[in-house]
């Protein structure tokens, strides 16, 4: 769970940065779209939380915060946001794909199920950006 809510934050957090710093508009357009699709993810996470009293932090882990400094960091930031999207889409993808097929709670692998997907295409609009 905490590494779940963490990627979504960091997606969304850096979604909002790049809305404001990238130079690609088509790169614009997918932080635009990732926002709304990471606030949905977050909040059935947190909604699910709430339920299991299993409440998600509202901080980004270590990992999470330290890609978020590179990236404020970054001299060149659509290509960092870019390679950051890519890396921590495909984690989280796994994570959800993983829980859905496993997880021990029914309630949140019914999130898993519906956050995997919303990864998959995500992924796939990052890679049409690359062309």
């Amino acid at each position: 769970m905490e590494i779940a809510a963490s990627s979504a934050l960091f997606l969304l957090r850096s979604s909002e940065l790049a809305k404001q710093r990238v130079t690609d508009p088509r790169l614009r357009a997918f932080a635009a779209s990732s926002i709304v699709e990471q606030r949905g993810i977050a909040s059935q996470l947190s909604f699910a939380g709430r339920r299991l009293d299993l409440l998600p932090r509202a901080a980004l882990m270590q990992a999470d915060q330290a890609l978020f400094d590179a990236l404020v960091a970054s001299n060149d930031f659509d290509r960092a946001y870019l390679r950051q999207q890519r890396a921590v889409l495909a984690r989280a993808g796994a994570i959800h794909r993983d829980f859905s097929e496993a997880g021990s709670s029914p309630t949140l692998r019914s999130v898993a199920r519906m956050a995997e997907p919303v990864h998959r295409r995500q992924s796939a609009a990052l890679e049409g950006l690359s062309r």
